[in-house]
């Protein structure tokens, strides 16, 4: 829409107008000059010209400012500028004006505030979701490393994705090992029942949990080692030491089997000794 530009008297009277005044009015020019703003407008929109056009006589200076008008019921943006229209002498005679329609410049600019409202707000739930994901993560790194158990993120091939060792002492495996075949890193017999079990935790989608002893510098262990599938082609390794319960458990039954066998010879020797007796 091209700018509207009008010159009105002192009493507001339109003087001069052009077409794009007259095309915004839905009336003909011819129409529109010699008319007030009270005889083209509806009273509140004239009463708010008729009270801008006052001011700017008054002080004698220009004025620009945004106004929105309700014109047979459409609503249109303008950013307009107004001016004192001066005689020779210097004397007021009227107002010249022009008005430039942005009403979809202004829409525009309040879908992008929108947009950009959105975004803020899109971007600071993701920076919660972050920061929860960050404290999710932490609470899950200091859960594993109080654990007593090894855990392994293992892939059907043998790959080792992740290592966390947490407590575990004695391992064969440290999270450095990420990344490497469990066939470089593990004896072959251990290697390959680790795998045919891994194997078969994904075909049948049941744990497996198998026991192994394996020798340190110092010492040998007695481990557990659960199997669970995670997807088609992922398997999680849990180790468990219990290589103390499994020494107390062989001590207990090495001592319950001394004490069997001195029960049946002190039952033999009484037993000789009532033989002698009779």
């Amino acid at each position: 829409m091209l700018d509207i530009a009008f010159v009105k008297d002192l009493e507001g009277r339109y003087l001069m107008a052009n077409q794009a005044a007259a095309d915004w009015l839905s009336t003909p020019l011819e129409a529109m000059l010699g008319k007030r703003n009270d005889e083209l407008f509806p009273t509140e929109v004239a009463a708010f010209i008729i009270e801008s056009d006052r001011t700017i006589i008054e002080t004698n200076r220009a004025k620009t400012y945004e106004e929105d008008i309700d014109q047979g019921g459409k609503v249109r943006s303008f950013l307009t500028q107004k001016f004192p229209w001066r005689d020779e002498q210097g004397q007021p005679r009227g107002i010249v004006g022009i008005c430039r329609d942005i009403t979809e410049c202004k829409q525009t600019i309040q879908s992008l505030h929108r947009s950009k409202q959105q975004l803020r707000q899109e971007m600071d739930q993701r920076a919660k979701a972050l920061n929860a994901l960050q404290q999710s993560e932490q609470l899950n790194k200091a859960i594993l490393s109080a654990l007593p158990d090894m855990i392994v993120r293992m892939n059907i091939d043998g790959t080792l994705l992740n290592v966390s060792s947490g407590s575990f002492s004695g391992g064969r495996l440290s999270s450095a090992d990420a990344g490497r075949n469990v066939r470089e890193l593990l004896p072959p017999e251990l290697a390959e029942k680790k795998l045919k079990l891994a194997a078969k935790a994904l075909n049948t989608g049941k744990n497996q949990r198998y026991e192994f002893s394996t020798q340190g510098q110092k010492q040998s262990f007695r481990r557990e080692a659960r199997i669970v599938p995670l997807s088609d082609h992922e398997v999680l390794v849990s180790t468990r030491d219990f290589t103390k319960l499994h020494q107390t458990k062989v001590a207990l039954e090495r001592s319950l089997r001394e004490e069997k066998t001195a029960r049946e010879e002190a039952e033999r020797a009484n037993r000789m000794k009532d033989e002698l007796l009779t």
